[in-house]
């Protein structure tokens, strides 16, 4: 059980993976890698000796097979990850229909559009 929590924190937190995404992946429901991912992060923070023994362990087989998990993704995939994250847990959870979802994104888009029109006027003048 350790070692699969903190393999759902790797996944969640260096590789951008969604939470459901991960949870199918490892078998599980996504609740649970959020549970697990929370745990492995305080743990680690801690200092338990599992959880540090488990995240070495994961760091040695990435290293051994060369997948680089200190490399961030750049800024606008990351926020676009995380916007993804949060709807897909939303619906998930039941907070938010998809047609919900499709409303919240196009109000935001459109608010967005009435910002930039705004900033170019300012920039004119």
């Amino acid at each position: 059980m350790v070692p699969r929590h903190c393999l759902g924190l790797i996944l969640t937190h260096k590789f951008n993976m969604t939470y459901k995404l991960v949870g199918d992946t490892l078998g599980v429901d996504h609740s649970t890698v959020i549970y697990g991912s929370n745990k492995a992060k305080n743990q680690v923070e801690i200092g338990d000796r599992q959880y540090t023994i488990a995240m070495v362990n994961w760091r040695m087989i990435f290293d051994e097979n060369e997948i680089d998990i200190k490399v961030e993704v750049d800024q606008k995939a990351r926020v676009k990850a995380r916007i993804q994250n949060l709807l897909i847990d939303a619906i998930t959870d039941g907070v938010l229909s998809i047609e919900e979802r499709d409303e919240l994104l196009v109000s935001m888009l459109k608010t967005k559009m009435i910002h930039s029109n705004r900033l170019r006027e300012e920039q004119l003048y």
